[in-house]
């Protein structure tokens, strides 16, 4: 018989993966995560440990698994001077206690920074992304082959069935950051690059790259300056990069703006947010174009910079839509988690759809309890547990507050939808505190054996 997870995964491959969902869809689910429980168990030492404090031998039901999901911290519990003080095995100690998967062998000597660490990593075939560190600390999470080319399934086909156009290797590519690096933003450009890009036809914002040691050290300084005690010295370090930063935008966005203009007659495909767009719409327009006039095949995806986006006018996005001028549903978007596989498009009503093989369940703002529901809308803490990964137990409860409808969407398609979004450190209280985090790291820390 084939296994609950293989047969969610295998959903990957049908026609519209999407119109699955009820109570069929939840049996199979809950059947899955036993599967991926009785295999991560001897695995992962930190998720036996929590197991065995939760006197849980079996799952259930969704109930059950709230207490064996990681916090969305769990992955950036490693020691900050691990890092500060090269300790590169201290850090490959710490990665494999999160990883289902042997991490071994790995050659350390010669590493100078965490960049250096994570390419060893890669190297040895595990490949580990990083956050982008916004909260002031980078996440690291593994990843095997397995991963990464399932997660570029799960791209294709959210491409595929919201666009309805398949993907294939013949568009000029428009990225909206650098080349280079080990963030979870530079990994899934990347993947957008081999999906859709033509050879020679993928253009990233910056040619370069952005390290992930930079991002920890513009982190510590954005942390100095909340906390108010940056130093002189480092209060001008940071107006030297918030300038700079600046007038590194401003020739990207010219640049993305003169190779757009100069392939716009081939089928292209756009990232950025709308605010970022908006910027090359109007180096477009600086330069005697009254409409982008693009391939009517192009597709954009887009989203994100509609909060904070100071000093542009309140149509903006319309006015990017406008300008673009192509149909509603080659405007691509979706919700995404970094600690799962796959994004959840959103369809032509503006509704996310969760793919079958990720379990997203809504919990208290504590993340300790299922929310119920007798409506079918759920309103709470986002959690997920995505079958399809093999290199961690891939259980997290994330920052995020969603409204989620279980009921089918007026689209037609029965998976379960997201609604609202709003991250709770956004929120007044501005309150992110997970009961479990604590726990979790102390298992983490005791098996790692060093907090220093």
């Amino acid at each position: 018989m084939t296994s609950a997870v293989d047969q969610l995964i295998a959903m990957v491959d049908d026609p519209d993966p999407w119109q699955v969902g009820g109570e069929a869809l939840s049996a199979l689910q809950l059947w899955a995560v036993n599967e991926r429980f009785a295999e991560r168990r001897g695995a992962v030492a930190v998720l036996d440990r929590r197991a065995r404090d939760q006197e849980i031998e079996r799952i259930d039901s969704f109930a059950d698994l709230a207490p064996l999901l990681f916090s969305h911290t769990t992955y950036k519990s490693y020691p900050e001077s691990f890092l500060t003080k090269g300790r590169w095995d201290m850090m490959t100690k710490w990665l494999a206690t999160l990883s289902a998967v042997p991490v071994e062998g790995i050659g350390l000597d010669g590493i100078q920074t965490v960049d250096d660490w994570i390419e060893r990593l890669h190297q040895a075939g595990h490949y580990v992304f990083a956050s982008s560190g916004t909260t002031g600390h980078c996440s690291f999470l593994n990843q095997t082959g397995g991963d990464r080319a399932f997660r570029e399934r799960g791209f294709r086909a959210s491409n595929r069935v919201m666009t309805g156009m398949s993907p294939s290797n013949d568009r000029v590519v428009f990225l909206a950051g650098p080349k280079l690096g080990f963030t979870s933003v530079q990994e899934y450009q990347n993947m957008v690059a081999r999906t859709f890009a033509r050879p020679g036809g993928a253009y990233f914002l910056f040619e370069g790259g952005a390290s992930v040691h930079d991002l920890n050290r513009t982190a510590a300084l954005r942390r100095a300056l909340a906390a108010g005690t940056a130093t002189p010295a480092e209060l001008a370090a940071a107006q030297a990069q918030s300038a700079g930063s600046e007038g590194r935008m401003s020739e990207a966005i010219e640049r993305y703006a003169a190779h757009l203009i100069a392939h716009r007659d081939e089928p292209c495909f756009l990232m950025g947010t709308y605010s970022m767009q908006y910027a090359v719409v109007e180096a477009i327009r600086a330069r005697g174009f009254n409409s982008a006039g693009i391939h009517p095949d192009t597709i954009i995806q887009i989203g994100g910079g509609l909060k904070g986006a100071k000093g542009l006018p309140e149509d903006f996005v319309d006015q990017v839509r406008a300008f673009y001028a192509l149909p509603a549903r080659q405007f691509l978007q979706g919700y995404g988690m970094g600690e799962v596989s796959s994004p959840f498009p959103a369809c032509e009503h503006g509704r996310y759809h969760v793919p079958p093989w990720i379990i997203l369940l809504i919990l208290d703002k504590s993340g300790e309890h299922l929310i119920e529901s007798d409506d079918g809308i759920f309103e709470g803490r986002a959690a997920a547990f995505d079958v399809s990964v093999q290199s961690r137990w891939a259980g997290v409860i994330s920052g995020d507050r969603l409204t989620v409808d279980r009921n089918p969407c007026p689209c037609g398609r029965a998976s379960s939808t997201i609604t609202g979004i709003v991250r709770y450190s956004d929120l007044p209280e501005g309150d992110d505190k997970l009961t479990c985090a604590g726990t979790i790291d102390s298992y983490v820390r005791g098996i790692v054996g060093e907090t220093a």
